[in-house]
This record gives C-alpha cells, sequence and structure tokens, in this order.
C-alpha cells in the first residue's frame, strides 16, 4: 500500500485549515476589496459555500468508494479511458498548483523580507523541506501541522494592539449598494476554500473517518472567522486603500508599537506566512506525488518523490514570470479553473457515480473491495 500510516480526523481538520488559508490570508483583503469595498468582511461569509459544497461532494464520494481516491474511483465512474484522461487532468492541476503555491510564497519572502536572496534559493529550500516530510510520511506532516497551528494563530493575538490606529467608522455604510458587491468579492476567495477538495486524497487514511466531515466543518468555520478578522482590522486601518496593498495585513502589523521598544513587527506576519505556508506547499506536496504514483500504480510513492519535486520548482519558475503576472493569475485565472476542477467536475462525477450504482445492490461494497486489490497493487 502506498501510505501505512493512519491520522486521526482532528489532524485532518488542522492540515485542511492551514492548507485553505495559509497563503489567503494576507492577500484576500485586497483582492475581495476591490469589488467589495467597505463589505469585503461578509465576501469570506458567501465564499464558504464553495467549500461546504466541495466537502460534502468529497465526503459523498468517499461513502461510495471507500479508502479511495478520485484517481482511483474515476475509472470506475467513467471507464478506463476517459478515467485515464481525467486522471492525469488532475495530476497535472495538482502539480501545477503546487508550484504556483511555492511561487506565491517566494514572492513574499523576496520582496517582502529577503529582497537580496535570489528566488530559487527560497523556493528551492521550501522543496527540500516538504520534501523530505513527504518522504516522512503523511504521519509527519499531520503533526507537524498540529505544532505549527499555535504559531500561524499567535500574531492574531496582536491585533487589539492595533485599536488605537483604527478607524471603526470605515464599515460604513454597510450594504450600501446591496448584496452584489459582497458576492462579487466572493469570487476569488471561494477558490482556496474550495481547496477542501484535498480531503479525498486523505480521507482513506483516517483512523476514525466517521469524524472527518465534522472535524472539516470545524476547519472552513475557523477559516471563515480568520479572514473576516483580518478583513475587519485592515479595513479599519486602511479604509479603501487597502486595495492599493497587496499584503495589507502584514503592513497592519507594521502600525504596532509597544511602549517605545517593540516595534516593526512585520516579522509576525512572516512567521504567520512561513509556517502556514510550509504546511500548505507539504499537504499539496504530498497529494500531488500520492496521485501521480496511483495514476502509475506503483507500489511506493518515495520512488518519484525527488523527481516531481524537481518538477514542481521547475513549474514554479516557468509558469508565472513575474509578481504582477502571480496576482492576475490568482485574482481572474485560479478562482475560474479551481472552480471546475474542485468542484464543477466532482459534482458530475458524483452525480454519475449516484446514478450508476443506485441501481446496483452491493456495487459501493464492491468498490470497497476493489479498492483493497488497488491497495495490494499499490
Amino acid at each position: 500500500m502506498l501510505e501505512k500510516g493512519r491520522i486521526s480526523s482532528s489532524q485532518l481538520g488542522v492540515m485542511m485549515f492551514l492548507t485553505m488559508i495559509a497563503t489567503v490570508v494576507l492577500t484576500v483583503p485586497s483582492l475581495t476589496g476591490k469589488y467589495a469595498g467597505n463589505d469585503m468582511w461578509l465576501s469570506p461569509i458567501w465564499a464558504s459555500g464553495t467549500g461546504f459544497l466541495t466537502l460534502f461532494i468529497m465526503v459523498g464520494l468517499h461513502r461510495i468508494f471507500p479508502g479511495m481516491s478520485i484517481i482511483q474511483y474515476v475509472e470506475q465512474i467513467t471507464g478506463v479511458l476517459i478515467g485515464k484522461g481525467i486522471g492525469i487532468l488532475y495530476v497535472c492541476f495538482l502539480i501545477h498548483t503546487t508550484g504556483i503555491v511555492v511561487r506565491t510564497y517566494s514572492e513574499f519572502i523576496v520582496n517582502a523580507f529577503l529582497d537580496r536572496t535570489p528566488i530559487v534559493v527560497v523556493t528551492g529550500s521550501m522543496l527540500l523541506l516538504t520534501g523530505y516530510a513527504v518522504i516522512c510520511g503523511l504521519e509527519t506532516i499531520s503533526r507537524l501541522a498540529q505544532f505549527f497551528l499555535p504559531l500561524f494563530l499567535f500574531p492574531l493575538l496582536f491585533f487589539p494592539l492595533l485599536g488605537k490606529d483604527m478607524e471603526f467608522g470605515n464599515i460604513f455604510p454597510i450594504l450600501n449598494d446591496g448584496l452584489i458587491p459582497s458576492i462579487k468579492g466572493a469570487i476569488v476567495p471561494q477558490a482556496w476554500y474550495s481547496e477542501i477538495f484535498l480531503v479525498n486524497f486523505l480521507l482513506p487514511f483516517l483512523a476514525d473517518p466517521d469524524k472527518a466531515l465534522r472535524a472539516c466543518v470545524f476547519s472552513i468555520i475557523g477559516m471563515i472567522l480568520d479572514l473576516i478578522l483580518c478583513c475587519l482590522v485592515v479595513l479599519f486601518i486602511f479604509g479603501r486603500q487597502v486595495t492599493d496593498l497587496i499584503y495589507p495585513v502584514m503592513y497592519a502589523f507594521g502600525y504596532i508599537r509597544i511602549a517605545d521598544f517593540l516595534e516593526n513587527l512585520e516579522s509576525l506576519a512572516m512567521m504567520l506566512w512561513v509556517v502556514g505556508a510550509f504546511v500548505k506547499i507539504a499537504v499539496f506536496h504530498y497529494v500531488s506525488i500520492l496521485s501521480i504514483s496511483q495514476w502509475l500504480r506503483l507500489s511506493s510513492y518515495r520512488s518519484v518523490v525527488w523527481p516531481i519535486t524537481l518538477f514542481i520548482g521547475l513549474c514554479s519558475m516557468w509558469a508565472i514570470p513575474n509578481q504582477q503576472e502571480l496576482l492576475y493569475y490568482t485574482g481572474t485565472t485560479f478562482p475560474i479553473l479551481s472552480l471546475i476542477v474542485h468542484v464543477l467536475l466532482p459534482s458530475l462525477l458524483f452525480g454519475l457515480a449516484w446514478l450508476r450504482f443506485r441501481s446496483r445492490k452491493g456495487t459501493p461494497a464492491a468498490a470497497g473491495h476493489q479498492n483493497r486489490r488497488f491497495g495490494r497493487e499499490g
């Protein structure tokens, strides 16, 4: 079997929370503010609908095909030829998305802090760490996520110190132009909510799968609250000027002053970004390796870790030439692609599976048996 380790539902919930929110928490206010204005804090609520829908679809497919990922059961739904085509589509999308996530992390570190460091050094060092974590296995990644969660949340405790710099009147008028602007503002962040799709690859390795749905629901709720908090803080500080800032949350940390000796706390934003990005990249990295291994029916995924890691690194450098193109991609192309790959296509597969199996008594159980056969084959 490709993965012998087992994780708990709580570990899954922590991994999904950090995976979804890590690279969006510092940028989402400026992305949503362009459309929603001072109603940007409502957009994470509307965007969460995509996350909940994706989660219920993934859990539904897992119940029909217990112990299998979409790479494995898509062949049972559509046939081998079409299934292989859809499978390689997901493999390519996952590898490409992992490269984009790595590039997003590297751009932030280089542009905000290490401006004299070549971006290839930042990218390579992160991929070496996550590659080693992938080799260590899913249990290692899940335990690292649990360890890093307090470090990720710790900087948020400093937000009350910004009270003197906040203008709470910036939130008014609320819904001055109706719901439409805040709904438009939800189009971009919904892409990050839809990354709950990755549970599809992790559910087979749960020790307590009956608690997975609740854990992931809490992850989405936690993301909603975190994004609302960040949107409100930067709205109170910068007002509508937030749309002119690439990393408004980081700039907000720069306003923190404790007496006259503790200031310039942008490093807190860096800590928040680095620990969250590590977990996100590690999870995407792991799922990318697992998906290609399942598609090729390998007996072990560790043999392809470093070749795929190198390919991810090349993808991160070649797919996006500069930060402007990266911002354009994440604000326009990525939300559409994620909606298709994470939501619409799985919805279609779920509908086909339900129609095909509802009149065939015992077929889901047979699917579970087929999965055990796949497990022995790798």
